[in-house]
């Protein structure tokens, strides 16, 4: 059994903000909160093929994966997938501008468990898109709250 599933979200703001927000690194543990670092480990901006180290907090325990950027097409398409971790899940996303200016996000994630987690593959697919959909609403209220602001 996969663990796949796909949401959409409407954000109150243009695709081009959302896209941004989404994409910048340093706001990653804003909106997911479980990541506590979050480094690209190549040169140069963030693309296609970019790779990075997620470290994520689960339950006390200090998770790395790294993720590649699989798809980078501002503000339309943002796509990555788990080249190394635990559980890897692949995620994209797709961006289209509504008919009041604002963003459909349009989320779709997939993959499978490894090892003895394999066996847990039905309760983590709720589990995952539970925490997708806080992640997700999370980020909904960030980029509506105003334009983004570095730290």
């Amino acid at each position: 059994m996969a663990i796949d599933f796909s949401f959409d979200v409407d954000v109150a703001r243009p695709p081009e903000e959302v896209f941004a927000f989404l994409s910048d690194l340093r706001r990653l543990p804003e909106w997911q909160p479980l990541v506590v670092e979050a480094e690209q480990l190549d040169e140069g901006p963030l693309r296609q093929g970019s790779r990075v180290r997620e470290v994520r907090n689960m339950r006390g325990k200090r998770l790395e994966q790294i993720v590649e950027i699989a798809t980078f097409e501002p503000p339309r398409r943002f796509a990555v997938k788990v080249v190394e971790g635990p559980l890897p899940l692949d995620g994209d996303l797709t961006l289209s501008r509504t008919s009041d200016g604002g963003t459909r996000l349009q989320m779709h994630a997939h993959g499978h468990a490894r090892g003895a987690m394999r066996l847990a593959e039905p309760v983590l697919k709720v589990g995952i898109k539970r925490e997708f959909r806080k992640q997700y609403g999370r980020l909904k209220e960030l980029v509506e709250a105003g334009p983004a602001q570095t730290p």
